[in-house]
């Protein structure tokens, strides 16, 4: 219910389709989702320049690594820091592999390189190989922070 201007109270008798997520919950679902969709785009469009899709790539993981710090309730205020803490509360715990915080370093800076450096383009050989290994990655991912949230 809210007040109107004229003091009136206004009711809502739109039921939602589905249960309502604790808000802890919807924002971590929402990345992990986003992360999902990013990481779509390379196989949905094919001519994509091969700098734009490396940075897709990266955005999918970090979307992912975001929703999971969160589900955890790890802070972390910028790129750097959301790897620092994966790396330091899931890679070193062992709770995710050395390969895959190797990956995710080697996704930001690839992307860091790519939209700072004038002098650096990437070719085929350069993304496609990490298109499997960065679904790999954001499927493990969205399970370990959709277990900490208690969704199946």
């Amino acid at each position: 219910m809210r007040a109107t201007s004229t003091g009136k109270q206004i009711t809502s008798h739109i039921k939602p389709e589905r249960p309502c997520l604790p808000i802890r919950a919807a924002w971590p679902l929402f990345l992990l989702e986003r992360a999902g969709v990013e990481g779509s785009l390379p196989v949905m469009q094919p001519w994509t320049p091969w700098m734009i899709l490396q940075n897709r790539l990266y955005y999918a993981a970090y979307y992912a690594v975001s929703a999971l710090l969160i589900a955890y309730k790890i802070p972390a205020h910028s790129h750097d820091g959301n790897i620092q803490q994966f790396g330091l509360h899931f890679v070193k715990s062992g709770k995710v592999s050395r390969e895959n915080g190797k990956l995710l370093r080697q996704l930001f800076t690839m992307r860091q390189t790519g939209d700072y450096s004038d002098r650096f383009d990437l070719v085929d050989d350069d993304v496609i190989p990490m298109i499997q290994p960065t679904e790999d990655f954001i499927e493990s991912i969205t399970t370990l922070a959709k277990e900490k949230l208690g969704i199946t």
